[in-house]
């Protein structure tokens, strides 16, 4: 039963995002790790680590646009947040496939329940924990495509931002 309602949930969420928001397989991930050339990888366990990831994300993107470059670090401010939250902080990694910035970050937490995926991932303002439940909101506005693997041993979020700005 799980299995099937785990791909009720994924063809709703991508039908519902227009394709852009995918949930996946732990070897999906995976693989989306072997792709490209890293760019820069680092660990957020503290509050403090947040600023230093955008600073280096910043000095490593190619050039493109200043808003997309502001975007993509929202982004990843925004999903170390979360992995800070929900899990006590995780690992993050910037990757190149030719024109295609990849955002990973990923946690050993809880993950999502499988109960709260649509509201976690779509609802504006929800959140679980004491915040404004904005990250998932702002993450599907500005990322291009976002790739979500989350279970009881922890969450990865890719998410793909084309270099040419939208």
């Amino acid at each position: 039963m799980h299995r099937q309602e785990l791909q009720a949930y994924r063809e709703a969420i991508a039908a519902v995002t227009g394709g852009r928001l995918h949930l996946v397989s732990g070897e999906d991930v995976d693989e989306m790790l072997s792709e490209g050339t890293e760019l820069a990888r680092g660990e957020a366990w503290q509050t403090h680590d947040v600023p230093q990831a955008r600073r280096v994300i910043q000095e490593v993107l190619p050039v493109m646009d200043s808003r997309r470059r502001h975007a993509i670090a929202l982004c990843l401010t925004e999903a170390l947040a979360n992995a800070l939250k929900h899990a006590g902080g995780g690992w993050w990694q910037a990757r190149q496939l030719g024109d295609t910035v990849r955002i990973v970050v990923q946690d050993r937490g809880p993950g999502i329940k499988t109960s709260e995926l649509a509201r976690a991932t779509l609802m504006q303002h929800y959140s679980t924990k004491n915040s404004l439940g904005c990250g998932f909101t702002l993450m599907l506005y500005y990322a291009d495509y976002l790739y979500l693997h989350t279970g009881p041993t922890g969450t990865s979020l890719v998410l793909d931002f084309g270099v040419v700005s939208r």
